[in-house]
């Protein structure tokens, strides 16, 4: 059994990534919630509220324990660890260091969708909402999309606002 503490990730229920921080400290198994401040979306004001960087997870570091694992996944609000091949899946610690530093710094961050180049994806919002094509290139702060007809083996690129797009 190794006794090297190692960071994972569970999926949590709606909205309950901060209960389920709270209860993991509360159990004494350090946990992780990236949060960002925003705007609230209030029809009669703006409020600033933290929210979670990656909705609906919360990391957590334990050493390798069958025991201590139980205990987090029946922490209230806990929908399933991440796994790989049935086992759970290790998040490294490189990762969590990086969303550290960005989130301690203080800077300006925005969620983003996990896309590679040449992914097919879906506009879900803005003008070009419902189309789909392929994602080609970041550039600043926009993406270009490619919506092509391969009948005429011919495509039209377009900028988007990459929080719009979401892979297929």
């Amino acid at each position: 059994m190794s006794s090297i503490e190692k960071w994972y990730a569970v999926y949590t229920k709606s909205r309950f990534e901060q209960k389920v921080f709270q209860a993991l400290n509360d159990k004494s198994i350090p946990a992780f919630l990236p949060r960002i401040e925003t705007l609230s979306r209030r029809k009669d004001r703006r409020k600033k509220i933290w929210l979670p960087l990656f909705p609906g997870y919360v990391f957590f570091r334990i050493p390798w324990d069958l025991r201590l694992y139980w205990e987090v996944l029946k922490t209230d609000g806990v929908v399933k660890a991440l796994t790989m091949g049935g086992e759970p899946a290790p998040v490294p610690e490189v990762e969590i260091q990086s969303v550290k530093i960005a989130v301690e710094s203080l800077l300006p961050l925005f969620p983003h969708p996990f896309v590679r180049e040449g992914d097919r994806v879906i506009i879900e919002g803005g003008p070009l909402k419902g189309a789909q094509g392929i994602f080609i290139s970041r550039e600043g702060k926009l993406g270009k999309f490619v919506v092509g007809v391969d009948l005429l083996n011919r495509a039209v690129a377009v900028e988007i606002e990459p929080e719009f797009i979401r892979k297929l």
